[in-house]
């Protein structure tokens, strides 16, 4: 599962290990190699997340440059620019499934974040949003609005915690990572 929170100038995402792997470690979600979430082709100010890291393409994803993301960040642009760019990156690696993406995405740069969904439908998060799995989403956004008065990376927390309590998933280690500043912050429980 992914979680998308606009707070003031940045877009901050956390990424929990569900849809990964089961027994994940602090050295292991870190690793490149395992991320659902990272900074595209080197881009600071940028996000993009998927639901799991276990697609063949995702590692030609993290490392693809795509130019749409040097124009603003606007729904015109991700709609005509960047959305058209990601499907052929997915056809030239024959890797839709009857014309659309094996999973939707969450875009994020500087104060503006999207989502592109499997059939490449856009959707502007305006305050939250998530790439979840089943009934998840409802528990999200209850715990994403009742916690306004907690900085992002808690009420990011605390919507996992919530989750992971109502289901037989694992949620935990996750990570969050924002538009502002570099790295991504370890959360064990």
């Amino acid at each position: 599962m992914v979680i998308v929170l606009k707070d003031k100038d940045s877009v901050w995402m956390g990424a929990s290990i569900e849809g990964t792997f089961t027994a994940m470690h602090n050295d292991d979600i870190i690793s490149e190699d395992n991320l659902k979430m990272w900074n595209p082709a080197g881009r600071k100010n940028c996000l993009f997340a998927t639901t799991t890291s276990s697609m063949p393409l995702i590692d030609d994803l993290r490392y693809t440059d795509f130019e749409a993301l040097d124009l603003p960040p606007r729904s015109d642009v991700v709609i005509r620019n960047l959305a058209p760019a990601i499907k052929d990156f997915y056809a030239e690696r024959r890797m839709l499934d009857n014309g659309a993406l094996w999973a939707p995405l969450a875009v994020a740069k500087e104060d503006r974040a999207f989502i592109i969904d499997e059939d490449l439908t856009v959707i502007e998060v305006e305050e939250f949003d998530t790439l979840e799995y089943g009934l998840s989403g409802d528990i999200t956004h209850g715990v994403l609005e009742t916690n306004r008065d907690l900085p992002p990376a808690e009420r990011i927390a605390e919507a996992f915690r919530a989750i992971e309590a109502g289901s037989h998933r694992k949620h935990f280690p996750i990570v969050i990572m924002n538009t502002k500043t570099e790295g991504q912050t370890v959360i064990e429980k």
